[in-house]
């Protein structure tokens, strides 16, 4: 059973042919039909603020605020991703480049709540949540399916659940329908790292930043009470009509499907520049390939932290071309941080230390370290994150 405030699940259906999008079975807009303008310009002011007020958190504050635009860009073409998937299956290409799945970890206090609620309602007018508490695999499964078009929100997961349910969820979802929902997942702070196979199954948001005690949650909070629809219906019109082009030229070339996110956000950007008059400096085209390599930050913020701190810890062999990380006995650090490696550029683990791929790191990270006790390391990967 889910819980009383959730009791009714709304759904929400995009008959594509029709031209309708329907909610709770009733008609609830058609494709290109008129939006008020004024409302999609109040939504827009509503978000701006909201969305500018992340700039002013401690920790990555610029990392956190691309993290949340970037999911934004999903999460609105996400109704359209399994479309995408099952035109990818049937010319034997390959569904990861159209992630149904998302995940928020990292700091307490870094507005996941808040944000998965604010979004989820600016597309729909509802939102749905499961407690974290309450996660199971099978009842997430059965609730997409009721939900439609409509993200189902599961908040607040602990280690243990996410280690449980998460793997069966996500690697092993052959479904190919063309209704069912986004699945977006905000964890608790026990949550430290997002493996290697599923991260290249999602779309993966490390929040390394939270809110200053003094800032005001006035934004957030206007934006969760005033928030309409009429932008994301905007965004249906303008989207939509681009469908046919994606679909299109991925049965042309499926092993180089089109980028949604850049789709996406592209459209996006383009509404919220009209509506305000200006572009926001938080909203700009954002491609997949930016995204994935936000999957990879926290490993490299973690690898420049260790070589700046304490680089006796790390160790360099060009000539059977490692890199061992040592945490000097401690075998649960070393472990969480084994998490972090892509399988590209690991080789494994032995007790405390971890061994890396030089190869590996060179070609996936864009560098070539040379050796002078650990240190020339730390100043390319500082240079490669922008320190």
């Amino acid at each position: 059973p889910i819980t009383e405030k959730t009791d009714r699940v709304p759904e929400a259906r995009i008959d594509l042919e029709a031209g309708i999008v329907s909610l709770d079975g009733r008609p609830w807009h058609r494709l290109g039909a008129p939006v008020s303008w004024p409302e999609v310009e109040a939504d827009a002011a509503l978000l701006d603020p909201y969305f500018a007020g992340f700039a002013q958190f401690y920790g990555d504050a610029a990392g956190l605020q691309q993290s949340y635009w970037a999911l934004l860009a999903w999460l609105y073409a996400a109704p359209f991703a399994p479309i995408l998937r099952g035109a990818a299956l049937r010319h034997d290409g390959s569904p990861l480049a159209y992630p149904v799945h998302a995940v928020l970890y990292g700091r307490s206090d870094g507005g996941k709540t808040m944000f998965s609620r604010v979004i989820s309602r600016s597309m729909f007018g509802v939102e749905q949540m499961v407690r974290g508490t309450d996660f199971t695999t099978q009842r997430a499964l059965g609730l997409r399916e009721r939900l439609g078009a409509i993200p189902l929100i599961v908040d607040d997961v602990n280690r243990d659940r996410f280690s449980q349910y998460v793997p069966d969820l996500v690697k092993f979802d052959h479904d190919s329908g063309s209704g069912y929902a986004p699945i977006l997942i905000s964890t608790n702070r026990d949550v430290t790292a997002v493996t290697p196979d599923l991260r290249k199954r999602m779309v993966v948001c490390h929040i390394d930043g939270a809110r200053p005690r003094a800032m005001p949650e006035a934004p957030a909070r206007a934006a969760l009470s005033g928030i309409g629809t009429a932008l994301y219906r905007t965004y249906l019109d303008r989207f939509v009509p681009q469908l046919g082009e994606l679909i299109e030229a991925l049965a042309g070339d499926p092993h180089h499907p089109p980028d949604l996110i850049r789709a996406s956000s592209t459209t996006i950007a383009e509404i919220l520049t009209e509506a305000l008059g200006e572009a926001p400096g938080w909203a700009r085209p954002v491609a997949q390939d930016e995204i994935e390599r936000l999957k990879d930050k926290p490993l490299l913020d973690q690898l420049a932290e260790i070589l700046s701190q304490s680089s006796e810890r790390v160790r360099i062999n060009r000539t059977s071309g490692d890199l061992v990380v040592d945490f000097a006995g401690d075998h649960h650090q070393a472990a969480r941080f084994e998490k972090l490696v892509p399988a590209q550029a690991l080789k494994g683990r032995f007790a405390d230390a971890v061994k890396l791929d030089l190869d590996a790191l060179e070609r996936d990270f864009g560098f070539a370290p040379s050796y002078s006790r650990g240190r020339s390391l730390g100043r390319l990967i500082a240079r490669l994150l922008g320190r």
